[in-house]
């Protein structure tokens, strides 16, 4: 937990050239390098409003991946393609969801990360100016 790191958020999203197709509509259609700068400036932006928590999701020592959440809800995330695997998205998810997430807000046309945390055990719980909000079941078993 801690500061912001551009590193660890071009990182997570090295290589993943269908990112543009799931982030932010303002910038769809952009490259990695973009949704990376992106994300972090406004996570940066958030930072001045909120109070914050990024954690870095690490492999073998490095970082791999990241959580952004404000309270106990998750904000952004993201994990580098090369550790997509079942074993490790469980394990991501189980760091992201460690304190206690229990909802999150994703873009709709986000349908990748909203599918996964649907497999995770979140469901949409309301949709709005194409922002979708899930809601953490989990928390309910």
């Amino acid at each position: 937990m801690g500061k912001i790191s551009k590193d660890t958020i071009f990182t997570a999203f090295k290589d993943d050239n269908e990112i543009g197709l799931y982030c932010d509509p303002s910038i769809a259609g952009a490259t990695p390098d973009e949704v990376s700068l992106d994300v972090y400036n406004k996570l940066s932006e958030y930072e001045t409003f909120y109070n914050g928590t990024f954690k870095e999701y690490q492999k073998n020592g490095r970082p791999v991946g990241f959580c952004y959440l404000i309270g106990n809800v998750l904000i952004s995330f993201g994990i580098n393609k090369s550790h997509r695997n079942k074993e490790t998205l469980e394990d991501f998810y189980n760091f992201i969801s460690s304190d206690g997430v229990s909802s999150a807000f994703m873009w709709e046309r986000n349908e990748r990360a909203i599918n996964w945390l649907n497999k995770c055990g979140m469901e949409k719980e309301t949709q709005e100016q194409g922002v979708i909000k899930l809601k953490n079941t989990r928390l309910c078993q």
